[in-house]
């Protein structure tokens, strides 16, 4: 492992690339088909959650009914609440309504979900009572399969009233990992999200949601997915976090084959000194949901472990620039500040010299 000596705005890039793995085709009627990802170091930056495109060609689903509920402005003095009625949920399962505070990356904070049961029938009622300036968004969530977005959001005043939200159908799922060597990895973390921005009837962008989150053991995740495409980040313990679009349709299982985690650490100094408690952001632009906040110790170092390989780009204190790391690799930098910068002063106007006598004040026109 050698020193690298950033200069801010300077960086020197060393490229590794993975194998890219083929796209399966759709699974035959009756055959049981087993799709394996060979996880791989992007360079291409990632575009978001399709920056409004439509799914490609090859993870096009049918068009959907046009969704159903009536919505109105909330009486005044009365708190938002949303009532309707889930349709198709499984026999022996109890659903749960949920709204949705869409609060900054609304997933982060568990007090932007406000949840109620579902009767038996499908009938539910639910006040909204939480975060009271945001849009709210409406999902049904059963345990074991991901949950289900009307697709429509609802500004702070709006109430909404025979909500149909129906459940589409569903399919078994398994995934699976194995570590850089090859070893069947029994337990990993998961999230899953809608791949593509989703719209609501009218054709407005509706928020990226996720759609399930948790920890498999026992080898695998075992989940009911609706027959279109999602997305996962899977992480674990001594490999790279892996974001990777799925389409139920292809196969049955989707193994994947993961690469080792690259780490960055060193020091921020300025003249040659430490600085302590230094806010730093790194993010890698090709690896989706990468974005780590961290601050110095006391000594002005950082340790980034675990990060998505490729390259890093990394702003400290209005500096900023790039390490390229292979996967596997540990990378020890120091990064060098420059003279802080001066704060901006903000803008007076001009004052009348002390020796003259003020203007007097006009009335506004």
């Amino acid at each position: 492992m050698g020193l690298n000596r950033a200069a801010w705005g300077i960086g020197v890039i060393v490229l590794w690339s993975g194998m890219v793995s083929a796209a399966a085709a759709p699974a035959a009627a009756g055959e049981r088909k087993t799709q394996t990802i060979q996880c791989e170091v992007r360079t291409e930056r990632w575009k978001g959650w399709g920056e409004g495109e439509a799914a490609p060609p090859e993870l096009a689903v049918e068009p959907q009914q046009p969704e159903k509920f009536e919505r109105f402005l909330t009486p005044q003095g009365a708190v938002p609440t949303f009532s309707g009625k889930v349709i198709g949920i499984p026999p022996g399962k109890t659903a749960r309504i949920v709204v949705v505070a869409n609060v900054g990356t609304q997933w982060i904070d568990p007090k932007n979900y406000k949840t109620a049961k579902v009767a038996p029938d499908g009938g539910f009622v639910i006040v909204a009572d939480h975060k009271p300036d945001a849009n709210k968004s409406i999902m049904a969530s059963i345990d074991g399969r991901l949950a289900t977005f009307l697709r429509a959001e609802f500004e702070p005043n709006e109430s909404t009233s025979a909500i149909e939200l129906r459940l589409p159908d569903t399919k078994p799922i398994v995934l699976t990992m194995e570590d850089p060597k090859g070893k069947s990895m029994s337990g990993f973390r998961y999230e899953i999200f809608n791949p593509y921005l989703w719209r609501d009837d009218a054709g407005r962008a509706l928020r990226v949601q996720r759609l399930a989150s948790g920890a498999a053991s026992a080898g695998a995740l075992v989940l009911d997915a609706p027959l279109e495409p999602f997305a996962v980040l899977l992480s674990a313990n001594g490999v790279a976090p892996y974001y990777q679009v799925l389409d139920p349709r292809q196969a049955e299982e989707f193994h994947f084959k993961m690469i080792p985690p690259s780490r960055i650490r060193g020091v921020v100094t300025r003249d040659g000194k430490p600085v302590p408690g230094q806010e730093m952001y790194m993010v890698n632009r090709a690896a989706p949901l990468s974005v780590t906040l961290r601050k110095t110790d006391a000594q002005g170092r950082f340790d980034f472990g675990g990060r998505v390989p490729g390259q890093q780009d990394i702003r400290v204190g209005g500096f900023a620039t790039s390490v390229q790391v292979q996967p596997g690799e540990t990378a020890d930098v120091e990064l060098e500040l420059g003279p802080p910068t001066p704060p901006k002063l903000p803008f007076l106007p001009m004052r009348t010299p002390a020796t003259q006598p003020s203007p007097a004040p006009t009335a506004a026109r």
